[in-house]
């Protein structure tokens, strides 16, 4: 019995495959909120990744995370109460 092509050749997904593409917050002041998480995470969740973005003037920006930690383990309905830093 021959292999199957996905058996030989097995198909590897990227990051881009298996998280869509971010909610994003814009609370305004130049801050705005980027969550990433699987597909059905409801924002109460502890599987989102979180990044904060602050533009201070017309060319400073500045990306953050919650505890400096890029993991899927915040919720996206506490990002405007989590300690940011890089």
């Amino acid at each position: 019995m021959e292999a199957k092509f996905t058996e030989l050749y097995p198909v590897y997904k990227n990051f881009n495959d298996l998280i869509p593409d971010p909610i994003i917050d814009d609370v305004g002041g130049g801050v705005v909120y980027y969550g990433y998480a699987p597909i059905g995470s409801k924002s109460t969740d502890a599987k989102w990744r979180i990044k904060r973005v602050t533009r201070s003037g017309s060319t400073l920006i500045t990306p953050e995370y919650p505890d400096a930690s890029m993991e899927f383990k915040f919720k996206w309905s506490d990002r405007t109460s989590l300690t940011y830093s890089r």
